[in-house]
């Protein structure tokens, strides 16, 4: 955000490329870095590690099936890499190292928090100043899981979390997606229900400031916002029809399907590999040479064919093993991990590249809260 914005003025909303591969440089970095524990990793038996053998066989399948379809070096490279990255994410965290290593919840909330305020702040500046006309305020996926796992656990939020994360919330709920919100209205029926579990008359007072914090979001929306348009798109949605945004994922799947069918039954089996592409018909035109795909089945099925259905299925399964064991953790790291996955989980329903790009975070090994001894901080396996 701050090259995009403050070099390029421009939204980084049409730079996904660029913060991407930043993004993965900083990764490839401390790989290189982190390569003495990854050669002297030890693995145990766990779910965890059992899924980067099939990240890697992901990747061994759609690099096989790219080079053979002599699909474009670069998009093959681009499909390799966060995959790879979160396979050799998961792997790291498995040494000896970083299994001896504590891990300070406080210091993840204050980074997520610090580093969303100041992008913020910095976008919100420029706009301000004139430098840039418009801007896209984000709320992070990872402040989202962390604060509310501080919520979850009763973690003392200390007043100046508080106002930054109020702060951030603030600017960027005009530009939720529908992810977010649908990820925040779980967690806010999740939150409620645990208080009306544990004390109904706080639970009530939960309730009425929920229901009364909705009304004041959307009642101060605006009606040219991000998200007020989302909402409108949901309340008019109709399935059988091919527009919007609903729509336009629904015509990729259309045609990843007739792309695979016109080619033949082993091309169905095993996908286009990585780097491929197919005709995409759009509502209003039709996109040669178009590689992308929002639904993670179309996405899988592109790259995977049938086969992919069952990468999806081990995917989503880890998913689901992860969200319920660091949700029943008790520990803040624990249920932040929980809630990457129940995020990761909805991801795979809008945009199932979003989930690369937490790279590996979802698939961290969480220890037995009976094993702990302090609530604050867990050793990474």
């Amino acid at each position: 955000m701050l090259y995009v914005e403050g070099a390029l003025r421009e939204l980084l909303y049409y730079h996904p490329q660029i913060y991407q591969w930043i993004f993965f440089s900083f990764l490839t970095i401390d790989h290189f870095i982190s390569l003495p524990k990854i050669i002297r990793i030890r693995f145990s038996p766990h779910p965890t590690t059992a899924f980067v053998g099939v990240l890697l066989l992901m990747v061994a399948h759609g690099l096989t099936v790219g080079i053979i379809k002599h699909n474009p070096t670069f998009t093959i490279f681009n499909d390799t890499v966060p995959l790879l990255m979160i396979a050799l994410n998961v792997l790291r965290m498995q040494s000896s190292e970083e299994k001896s290593r504590p891990i300070s919840f406080n210091f993840i909330l204050n980074t997520a928090i610090i580093t969303a305020f100041a992008t913020n702040a910095f976008s919100l500046i420029l706009v301000t100043i004139g430098y840039i006309a418009e801007t896209s305020y984000k709320v992070d996926t990872v402040l989202m899981a962390v604060f509310f796992a501080a919520l979850f656990t009763d973690y003392k939020l200390s007043k100046s979390q508080i106002f930054a994360v109020l702060f951030v919330f603030a600017l960027g709920a005009p530009d939720f997606n529908r992810t977010n919100m649908l990820f925040v209205a779980l967690i806010l029926c999740a939150y409620i229900g645990k208080q009306i579990l544990k004390n109904p008359s706080r639970g009530v007072v939960a309730l009425a400031g929920a229901a009364g914090l909705c009304a004041l979001i959307w009642g101060t929306l605006p009606e040219d916002s991000m998200a007020y348009k989302r909402i409108e798109g949901l309340q008019n949605l109709d399935l059988s029809k091919r527009t919007g945004a609903v729509g336009e994922r629904q015509q990729e799947w259309d045609s990843i399907n007739k792309e695979l069918r016109s080619r033949g039954v082993t091309d169905e089996m095993v996908g286009f590999g990585f780097g491929g592409t197919y005709t995409m018909r759009a509502t209003h035109t039709v996109i040669e040479d178009y590689g992308h795909a929002h639904y993670s089945w179309a996405w899988f099925k592109l790259r995977f064919g049938n086969i992919g259905f069952i990468y999806l299925a081990l995917l989503a399964g880890i998913l689901i093993y992860n969200c319920t064991v660091g949700g029943l953790s008790e520990t803040p790291v624990g249920v932040s991990v929980g809630f990457l996955c129940l995020f990761g989980l909805l991801y795979l329903m809008t945009y199932v590249n979003a989930i690369y790009l937490s790279s590996g975070l979802h698939f961290l090994k969480i220890p037995d809260k009976r094993k702990r001894h302090d609530k604050q901080t867990f050793n990474s396996a």
